[in-house]
């Protein structure tokens, strides 16, 4: 991509912060109201159910702080979403599951984000979300790329 323009890259920077803005609110309320639970424990909690097991995979996997994993597993656990237990295998580390209330939790909170962010999006295609998508985690892939240091590269 060749140098964008100031305007735009600002046109840019401002389309972001409204759209996570625009989003972000709307399902972070609903959450809190529906389920107390915060739009990054969800994100946490997916990541468990999609096989992550240790706070640390987790953090790496989402590239967030390993205390803010921390607070969001308390929380999960204090509502009865998540469980805890010590690895056999190693038990200094602790081993992350979705629970049975977790798995009917989940499919609750499944509910409450199409509800939330279908309407939302319903003015786009089913192509142009996908590309919009795609264009995002291009910008993601790029950005942590250019964050990668030389013997990340080399051992990539």
């Amino acid at each position: 991509m060749q140098d964008a323009p100031i305007p735009q890259l600002f046109d840019f920077l401002k389309t972001h912060q409204e759209l996570g803005q625009a989003l972000g609110s709307r399902m972070t309320q609903r959450l809190e109201q529906e389920h107390n639970l915060q739009l990054k424990d969800l994100i946490i909690a997916r990541e468990i159910h999609h096989g992550a097991r240790y706070p640390s995979e987790i953090a790496d996997r989402l590239r967030i702080p390993r205390d803010m994993v921390s607070r969001s597993i308390d929380r999960l656990m204090q509502i009865g979403t998540i469980s805890r237990e010590i690895d056999p295998k190693d038990s200094r580390r602790t081993i992350l599951t979705i629970n049975p209330e977790g798995e009917e939790k989940r499919l609750q909170v499944q509910k409450t984000i199409y509800n939330t962010v279908h309407p939302l999006v319903s003015g786009l295609t089913e192509d142009e979300l996908s590309t919009f998508i795609s264009l995002m985690r291009k910008l993601l892939d790029s950005i942590y790329e250019k964050e990668r240091t030389p013997q990340e590269k080399e051992n990539a």
